[in-house]
């Protein structure tokens, strides 16, 4: 039985090898003809379809027959988060390009010391194989995913941040697909040490399999339609605002401000606009984006998308106690004050209300 979900295992890491290929390709592909951000992540993919083989080989018995095949130098576990993060840098809103590329260092080691150890006879290969190393490899190996997957998460996080000071929509810009794809890596990396550890069974490597094939599909999908997030601001102000930004933080200063920003969008209903950014309402105030940014930070206490979205529902909740609510579906009223989707429009009108569209309404 144990054989029999192991060739089950190998057939499904094959359809992940080929899928790797083909979808990592046409991600460098498009990268290419459209201009799309996608180079890194074409490469990741490729790397990760790559990465089964090994595993393929050994479910088949293959490196039992032929030894020699034993530590191809094609183990890219150790620089897939780097690539993956070189992937976020490129896409993202910060404009800090400096790369890291430190984090290739124990990857570019572990291929070289498997490329010496594929070249070794084969009586060496049977050694190192029973070799308590590989085992503790294997944890650093765990550790090391840990720490670069955090970095990555932190360095969403920053995205994030400045995208929510810069957008109004935010939808599609947050990056909430990778932060879920690295959670759920570490997940399963931790998840399959343990399985490793305390279980023989080959039959919960069946739905890891499935699982990491659907999960190669979907990032490649989501890789299609991220574009790369525009930074809309400069990063730092001129040295006269600068200097008085820094010599005078209280709301006191920002008042006058926020009064203008506040009065601009309550006569002209901008935030209606599901495409406005932080540049239109400095362009329409006078003020610098980073001030427009500070003012908006220091005198309400949270950011821009979330100042623009409270205008929002505070115009849907006008509309519901209406007439013109029987006119419009829930769909109809969201998109009519700014929000692009009805997903967004609920999300944001719950998170400030407490409540839904509907409940309120009837309410």
């Amino acid at each position: 039985m144990e054989e029999f979900y192991e060739h089950i295992v190998s057939y499904i890491d094959i359809v992940g090898l080929v899928h790797g290929i083909s979808l990592g390709t046409l991600l460098i592909l498009l990268s290419k003809k459209n201009k799309k951000s996608t180079f890194f992540l074409g490469v990741f993919i490729i790397a990760y379809g790559l990465e089964l083989i090994p595993s393929i080989l050994d479910d088949l018995k293959i490196t039992e027959k032929h030894p020699q095949l034993l530590f191809l130098p094609l183990s890219f576990g150790w620089i897939l988060f780097p690539i993956f993060y070189l992937y976020i840098k490129n896409i993202s809103i910060l404009p800090d390009q400096k790369r890291h590329h430190w984090v290739f260092i124990p990857g570019t080691l572990y291929l070289l010391a498997e490329c010496i150890a594929f070249c070794q006879p084969i009586e060496t290969k049977q050694m190192l194989i029973e070799s308590v190393w590989l085992d503790i490899i294997d944890i650093i190996e765990i550790i090391y995913f840990l720490f670069i997957g955090v970095f990555i998460l932190n360095e969403i996080k920053k995205h994030r941040r400045e995208v929510q000071n810069q957008y109004s929509s935010t939808e599609y810009k947050e990056l909430s697909w990778a932060r879920f794809f690295i959670l759920f890596s570490l997940f399963f990396i931790c998840l399959d040490f343990i399985l490793f550890v305390f279980l023989d069974s080959s039959f919960p490597y069946v739905i890891i399999s499935a699982i990491n094939v659907i999960l190669l599909f979907w990032i490649s999908l989501k890789g299609i339609f991220q574009n790369k997030v525009n930074l809309l601001t400069h990063e730092t102000l001129n040295k006269d605002i600068a200097l008085k930004a820094k010599q005078i933080s209280d709301k006191e200063h920002y008042s006058d401000k926020i009064k203008l920003i506040e009065n601009y969008l309550y006569t002209s209903k901008a935030y209606t606009n599901p495409d406005l950014t932080i540049i239109d309402i400095a362009n329409a105030t006078g003020l610098h984006p980073r001030q427009v940014s500070r003012t908006i930070n220091i005198t309400k206490g949270y950011n821009f998308a979330n100042l623009i979205n409270r205008l929002r529902v505070e115009e849907a909740k006008s509309i519901l106690l209406t007439d013109r609510a029987e006119q419009l579906s829930m769909e109809g009223i969201g998109k009519d004050v700014g929000f692009n989707s009805k997903s967004s429009f609920y999300m944001a009108f719950k998170k400030h209300t407490k409540t839904t569209p509907h409940v309120f309404k009837n309410n």
